[in-house]
């Protein structure tokens, strides 16, 4: 596991914090008699034949552990105990398993909660003869299946759970303000402390004309209430609004100044959520506002304190080297989101990833990206922020020739690392051709496994171009790179090679299959595999990847600008 920085906030080091159960034993099978009282970090024994502790007997005794349960996610949560013999278990004041009776094995029921909020849970066992066990596990749709740890569980004469800090820590949103109604042309980037804006016949800038301009404003909204929130706009022109990457208000059209529109979005107390608003302004006066409220929140424009900026904005694209109209429209939909790098993962010239092909195939779309650029589409960028790896197509060009004299990149230029913001990434050789090897005793492995334990980085992103996991129907899962990622002390794994979308979780890990980015063609879904949650393959696009301190987030947009999918992450 890698080490963290003092960076974490103290939300993120005290939100789990539990101390376990409270548990009572008692000597006879209903409650009753000598009984001992103790705090248990987990419910997880197998007594056998013996006593559960000194003063219980080992056969016809009884238990009851009560205090509360904190998930991590809002989903449906499913509850097991396995136990021999009769077990009971309630949640939330909702009774899950009723097994009352001399039997054995493992037993289970459901039931929804919400990330953070703690929940009263009690679990009664008894044990009438013979060998004794018990354990108490859960699972979700994230959450792999695991015994329910301390940190989640709080006893009622432990320390009670730190409160949620109201929100008071924001600085504002990220606003990128562009000459064009197309968010392209000049840009002008700004931090907002609120979007409560009337320019009039101005504009936000003096490089920015009055009529016909777009703006961007992205962040963190932290919710104060575990509440339904409603969000309004008020604009002269156009408005889009996204929560958490749903579209909560779309009204893309010109319009006069004082017509309100809104949606709503129920939020979890203390949780940041993605949030971008889009304007653009047509003609003649120029306004934006938003505003929101809740059954706890007056109607009001939302403060700077409920908005968190992010550190640092980055743009993956992947399999895109082909010179059409499918990698142009990626390409400007990329720069539109003004990220402050590119990453790729890999086959970044097709068809053979020659030198005659390269600069039309890259440089043509992303040369403002590419530090020591050479090619003839512009003057490049005065540091590099262009950060691609190699794929099959790429090491089709012998030894990665064209590939290498192109790019000027750390390290060996196939695989190396870098630190941006908040983000260490480390971009890996996945195809069989790499000298140092691509399986998890190569040299590249040893090399990546030193550098994750060594990195002090609240986020690791690791990318590379062959998927680990993928349900496509043509090259599907590369068995060879299931490196182990996350015991290495990696957060997420990106990837292409399909040409679809693929999020995959394991347990609360992500992997993503990005292969989208403009390729003329389109791979085909086969049996999902395990873990596989959003897949998408109807039209062509790239992800945009969002990082602060203690959150990152992951989004895949098509070239439309539709969010197709948002993933999370808040535990560094």
């Amino acid at each position: 596991m890698h080490l963290r920085s003092s960076m974490d906030s103290l939300e993120r080091r005290m939100l789990f914090a539990g101390d376990g159960l409270s548990a009572r034993y008692f000597d006879n099978l209903d409650f009753t008699g000598p009984s001992v009282a103790r705090v248990d970090a987990t419910v997880n024994f197998l007594w056998g034949q013996g006593a559960p502790l000194a003063g219980i007997s080992a056969d016809t005794f009884s238990a009851r552990w009560t205090g509360q349960v904190q998930a991590k996610y809002s989903q449906t949560y499913k509850f097991y105990v396995d136990a021999n013999n009769g077990v009971r278990l309630w949640v939330n004041n909702k009774l899950l398993i009723d097994r009352w009776a001399n039997s054995w094995g493992e037993s289970s029921g459901s039931i929804n909660l919400l990330a953070n909020q703690k929940y009263d849970i009690k679990l009664e066992y008894y044990e009438f003869d013979n060998s004794a066990n018990a354990k108490l596990s859960w699972s979700s749709s994230t959450q792999a299946k695991q015994v329910i740890p301390q940190a989640q569980l709080y006893s009622a004469i432990g320390t009670p759970v730190p409160p949620v800090p109201p929100a008071g820590e924001g600085n504002g949103l990220s606003v990128t303000y562009f000459n064009n109604v197309d968010f392209t042309g000049t840009r002008v980037t700004q931090v907002n402390t609120n979007i409560d804006k009337n320019w009039g016949n101005g504009s936000p800038s003096s490089d920015i004309v009055p009529d016909t301009f777009s703006a961007r404003w992205s962040g963190l909204f932290q919710a104060k209430h575990s509440e339904t929130y409603t969000f309004y706009t008020i604009s002269d022109d156009g408005v889009r609004l996204w929560v958490n990457g749903k579209k909560l208000i779309d009204r893309w059209v010109a319009q006069s100044a004082n017509q309100e529109f809104s949606g709503t979005i129920a939020l979890v107390a203390g949780k940041k959520y993605d949030i971008r608003f889009e304007y653009y302004e047509n003609t003649g006066q120029a306004s934006a506002k938003l505003l929101y409220s809740s059954p706890s929140t007056p109607k009001a424009v939302i403060p700077a304190s409920s908005f968190h900026s992010y550190l640092t904005r980055f743009a993956a694209i992947g399999d895109f080297g082909d010179d059409g109209p499918a990698e142009a429209d990626v390409a400007q939909e990329v720069k539109s989101w003004a990220p402050d790098y590119v990453i790729t993962v890999g086959d970044n010239n097709y068809p053979d990833g020659s030198a005659s092909t390269i600069d039309r195939n890259i440089g043509k779309y992303y040369y403002e990206f590419i530090g020591n650029y050479t090619g003839i589409y512009g003057p490049g960028a005065s540091e590099n922020a262009f950060f691609p790896v190699p794929g099959n197509h790429d090491w089709r060009s012998p030894n990665l020739a064209a590939y290498r004299d192109y790019f000027t990149l750390p390290n060996n230029e196939r695989y190396y690392d870098f630190v941006k913001g908040p983000t260490h990434f480390f971009a890996l050789d996945s195809d069989s051709l790499e000298p140092s090897g691509n399986s998890d005793t190569s040299v590249q492995a040893t090399w990546l496994k030193s550098k994750l334990a060594a990195s002090t980085s609240p986020w690791n992103v690791v990318y590379f171009h062959h998927a680990p996991f993928a349900s496509g129907s043509g090259e599907g899962s590369s068995p060879a790179l299931q490196w182990p990622f996350r015991a290495w002390g990696a957060d997420v794994v990106l990837a292409g090679h399909e040409h679809l979308y693929e999020r995959i979780m394991k347990g609360d890990f992500a992997y993503f299959v990005n292969g989208l980015g403009g390729r003329n063609d389109f791979d085909q879904f086969g049996t999902p595999v395990s873990g596989s949650v959003a897949r998408y393959n109807s039209d062509f696009g790239g992800m945009l990847i969002q990082a602060a301190d203690d959150v990152i987030t992951y989004q895949f947009i098509n070239r439309a600008g539709t969010v197709i999918d948002i993933f999370t992450d808040d535990s560094p």
